[in-house]
């Protein structure tokens, strides 16, 4: 533990000053006590830090103070997020979410490496490639599991009650996939119609209107929608959906 007193760090009080002025001394203040941690830690900490880990989690600590959305990309990392939705990286088919700060697989692709694999929904991330990944946000795990097509990762999971959890590794060989985000369209009995969304893909609303026209002409009267472990996806496919022609069914006699 390193113990670093905010009092030997601050710099003088602002008196007498107005208020424009006293605001900028006090910036320039802060930064100089910003500055003077950064030092201290650099150079007192018991292992090597550099600065640009510590101003890298500086940013990402001040973000994460301000609301859990708000999160900074290097340039390096914005190009391959871009890269990762436009389908151009291998993946593995897994999604995840923040589940009291445990990374949990929130879906598994169906016919995905992952999938394969034996990773099931509720699972817990606790490793890639034998790098912890605690304090790491669900995104830069995202970034951290693609890569080029056929290369591999090593994941470890947590599987059953914390306390007394279960823990397995796999190694998934990353492949590209282009799911489509209905994998079921069918009559449920002859007046009701199921479709399973999985995802709202960049086709949901095209793929979800077309199970809509075969359903009614096989006689659909109502239908279920099933969105059960739906992680979410592109808002503009949502949008689409909702606001989207819906075909006109026969209610039947009453």
């Amino acid at each position: 533990m390193l113990l670093v007193l905010g009092a030997l760090l601050s710099g003088s009080p602002t008196v007498g000053l107005s208020d424009a002025v006293a605001q900028q001394r006090s910036a320039y203040e802060e930064l100089q006590t910003f500055s003077g941690v950064l030092n201290h830690v650099r150079l007192n900490y018991v292992d090597s830090v550099t600065y640009a880990q510590m101003v890298r989690a500086a940013i990402d600590g001040v973000l994460h103070a301000l609301d859990p959305h708000s999160l900074f990309f290097s340039r390096d990392d914005w190009e391959r997020r871009n890269a990762l939705e436009r389908g151009d990286l291998a993946v593995t088919g897994l999604s995840f979410e923040n589940v009291d700060s445990a990374i949990t697989v929130l879906s598994v692709s169906p016919r995905s490496p992952a999938a394969r694999a034996g990773v099931l929904p509720g699972d817990r991330l606790t490793t890639v490639n034998d790098t912890a990944i605690a304090g790491l946000d669900v995104e830069k795990i995202a970034l951290r599991m693609a890569g080029e097509k056929g290369s591999k990762v090593r994941l470890q999971f947590e599987r059953g009650p914390r306390l007394e959890p279960d823990t397995f590794t796999v190694t998934v060989k990353r492949d590209y996939l282009h799911p489509l985000s209905v994998s079921i369209v069918r009559m449920a009995d002859s007046a009701t119609g199921y479709v399973r969304l999985d995802e709202f893909g960049p086709t949901a609303a095209e793929e979800v209107h077309r199970g809509l026209k075969d359903l009614k002409g096989k006689g659909m009267r109502r239908l279920i929608l099933d969105l059960r472990a739906n992680p979410g996806g592109y808002v503009i496919a949502a949008v689409e959906l909702a606001s989207g022609p819906r075909p006109r069914v026969d209610p039947g006699p009453p």
